[in-house]
């Protein structure tokens, strides 16, 4: 037995962890040799009580469904997670999820496994998703015993490798302006999480375009401007 199972059987046994461990155990992660036709990715941004992935709490998720197929926009997601200490004064400055909001979330398990019903296992996109993965994958970890490892596209890579106008390290605000894009908010789980989702349907085309047609192709694309930046930071 694993470590993770020999860990997972001490977990409380909660009926929405159960089930959201049945349900997750159904599905499959997609192949990267799958066509972007065929796919449904998901737009994913998180508001956290601060900068330290490893160690800071989760607030709010929002989320998009991406239909790479379709190219639109599809159904969205949105949780405010119950915190029983709120996040700092700072902190709530830059999201504006106050304290008496924060305390009147919904219960993280209840939370965490609805996004999972929703996000399945899909691709996560989104700008500097490495971050919110990882606070995601802490959170489900504790909340519902489920390890959650999707495949992970960074808009702050992709966006530079398929578009020669950004390639010196560009903001997201800074490539929505380019594409005309607005987000309605900023900041904002959801608003940043659709933002994403709309950059991403540009950067499809953009890949397409170069004859780009997998998720596997987007992901080695990911990997070598990743490189890329690596080397002209020395």
């Amino acid at each position: 037995m694993s470590l993770f199972a020999r860990w997972l059987r001490r977990l409380p046994e909660s009926d929405v962890a159960v089930a959201a461990r049945r349900e997750w155990d159904q599905l499959t992660y997609p192949s990267r040799g799958a066509s972007l036709d065929t796919l449904r990715f998901i737009g994913v941004d998180t508001e956290t009580s601060g900068l330290d992935p490893e160690r800071d709490r989760l607030i709010s998720i929002g989320a998009c469904a991406v239909d790479a197929g379709g190219i639109r926009i599809g159904e969205t997601f949105s949780a405010l997670l119950h915190q029983e200490q709120p996040s700092t004064a700072d902190n709530v400055l830059i999201h504006g999820i106050g304290h008496g909001a924060q305390a009147a979330g919904e219960a993280p398990e209840q939370a965490l496994a609805a996004y999972l019903r929703f996000a399945r296992r899909a691709a996560l996109v989104g700008y500097h998703t490495l971050f919110d993965l990882r606070v995601l994958q802490r959170a489900v970890r504790s909340a519902l015993g489920i390890a959650y490892r999707p495949a992970r596209l960074d808009l702050a890579l992709l966006l530079p490798a398929l578009d020669a106008k950004g390639a010196g390290g560009w903001q997201l605000d800074q490539w929505l302006a380019l594409y005309g894009l607005r987000a309605f908010a900023r900041h904002h789980a959801l608003a940043d999480a659709i933002a994403s989702g709309e950059l991403f349907l540009i950067a499809l085309q953009k890949a397409r375009a170069r004859g780009l047609r997998s998720l596997g192709d987007l992901v080695r694309l990911q990997k070598q401007q990743l490189h890329l930046t690596r080397l002209a930071r020395h």
